[in-house]
């Protein structure tokens, strides 16, 4: 195949032909759009749309075959010819745009999921909506711009067979969940631990780091991790509302959930949640911890015992130690997923575990007993003597439950 050139437009002479691809994409792509809506845009494109814009070409053979139109950072524009589509075109001219033009965002038809597909695949995240075009009509559109560079993930990945991927809650990492690992090791289970975006030992999100960016980002490391195997998703606290969310844009991959003192609602005003409660309290082990870690473990300790103590200090303290302060600080100002994932997982029948702590005072345990009611195939336990770190403070049992969720996720 000859070479493809991307070029400057050299003017008016050449829009009669970029008209004409504009036609056969929009004919190809744009059912949606009403014939009266797509024959006045045609009509408007050479005299108002086309002298707004940076025009680019791609042209082979001396034959234009598609175009792209940018404007300060955004890409107003981008079609090619119908019967040249599939090769490569469209993302020759979206690349010289992002790396010429500076094009940093665009606006795809909702109704148009191609589109959306091919911009996503090339880095770009949905940012916002609005219900009509820019002119009013009633077609909607999804606003997207080009995510910042992605950190790459702290895994730990360790036996073979069926993916678990586990997904830790906020202000620690990896290891508060890396204490369950030997309820997976005799399984065919490959468990697939992770730092998440500024935790650990995995970088902050370069963008405004809320929930929804770092959702997204979870989404494409299970891309890049998992494929589209199928998989089971263990989450914690933070880690079991994006385990949920997680589920939600992949259905029909995700075998099963078991979700630990799980956020229902990331609101804390809306959570139903009992008195803080220490059972037992130990003071000489508390006068023998370092002012600092004392603290620490005194904020989640339901019984305090060196047992206990000797849990939360291997699995949760270390990676409250390694978190991103100012990564957290920007978790929190958008600390919001909407719609919820719940909206979205309606008829998800796949076995789901919930496991809460009688004394969390951080998420409660009511709401989850609520959340388990959605799935058909739901088993909700909420263990006396445990706070929000459930798994430290019940350890044998939690592994009882985890053991049970296995057996249902291959019967």
């Amino acid at each position: 195949m000859s070479t493809l050139i991307i070029r400057d437009c050299l003017g008016p002479e050449e829009h009669p032909r970029l008209v004409e691809i504009w036609r056969s994409a929009v004919d190809a792509t744009h059912h949606f759009l009403a014939a009266a809506d797509r024959d006045e845009i045609e009509q408007q494109l050479a005299a108002a749309y086309f002298p707004q814009v940076r025009l680019t070409v791609a042209e082979r053979e001396g034959h234009l075959l598609g175009f792209a139109g940018t404007a300060e950072d955004r890409l107003e524009m981008l079609f090619v010819e119908a019967s040249a589509q599939g090769q490569g075109i469209g993302t020759a001219l979206l690349g010289h745009a992002i790396r010429h033009d500076g094009a940093r965002a665009v606006d795809v038809n909702e109704q148009n999921p191609e589109a959306t597909a091919f911009y996503k695949s090339q880095g770009f995240r949905v940012r916002g909506r609005s219900e009509t075009d820019d002119a009013g009509r009633p077609y909607p559109l999804l606003h997207l711009a080009l995510a910042a560079a992605r950190p790459r993930p702290h895994l730990i990945r360790r036996g073979s067979g069926t993916p678990v991927l586990f997904i830790h809650g906020n202000g620690v990492d990896h290891r508060l969940l890396l204490d369950l690992d030997d309820a997976f090791a005799d399984g065919p289970w490959e468990r697939i631990h992770l730092d998440l975006a500024g935790f650990g030992q995995t970088p902050a999100l370069d963008d405004d780091g809320g929930l929804p960016q770092l959702a997204d980002w979870l989404d494409d490391l299970v891309a890049e991790t998992v494929g589209e195997a199928p998989f089971a998703v263990v989450g914690n606290s933070l880690g079991g509302l994006l385990a949920r969310e997680l589920t939600a844009r992949r259905p029909s991959q995700v075998l099963g959930m078991a979700l630990l003192a799980p956020v229902v609602d990331p609101v804390q005003e809306h959570r139903t949640l009992p008195k803080r409660t220490v059972l037992h309290r130990d003071e000489a082990l508390l006068n023998s911890l370092r002012p600092g870690e004392a603290l620490k473990y005194q904020e989640m300790a339901v019984v305090q015992s060196p047992e206990n103590w000797e849990r939360f200090r291997s699995a949760a303290l270390p990676g409250l130690k390694a978190a991103d302060t100012q990564a957290m600080d920007r978790l929190a100002a958008r600390y919001l997923l909407d719609p919820m994932p719940e909206e979205r997982l309606r008829g998800y029948t796949r076995p789901v575990l919930i496991v809460a702590g009688r004394q969390d005072h951080v998420v409660g345990f009511h709401d989850q007993e609520v959340l388990a009611r959605q799935f058909p195939d739901a088993r909700y336990v909420a263990l006396d003597r445990a706070g929000h770190n459930v798994h430290l403070d019940q350890p044998l049992e939690v592994r009882m439950l985890l053991g049970e969720w296995l057996a249902r996720l291959h019967s």
